[in-house]
């Protein structure tokens, strides 16, 4: 199950595309996110343990998102 909010997914879209989205197609969506956020959150991680450090900064942040 998704940690985030199908209602949240149903507003960003609607926000950013004008449609709404069906319930099956937000836990999907929510779903995804979750995953992205995981496999983004983990790369930072290994970055900022790359560099000796016990926290996950901007550059970490910014640097695994152009690994994508």
């Amino acid at each position: 199950m998704a940690e985030i909010a199908k209602a949240q997914v149903d507003k960003l879209m609607k926000k950013y595309t004008g449609m709404r989205v069906s319930a099956d197609a937000a836990t999907e969506l929510a779903e995804t996110l979750e995953e992205i956020v995981m496999d983004l959150g983990n790369t930072a991680v290994d970055l900022a343990a790359t560099s000796r450090r016990k926290t996950v900064n901007l550059s970490d942040v910014k640097l695994a998102v152009k690994q994508m």
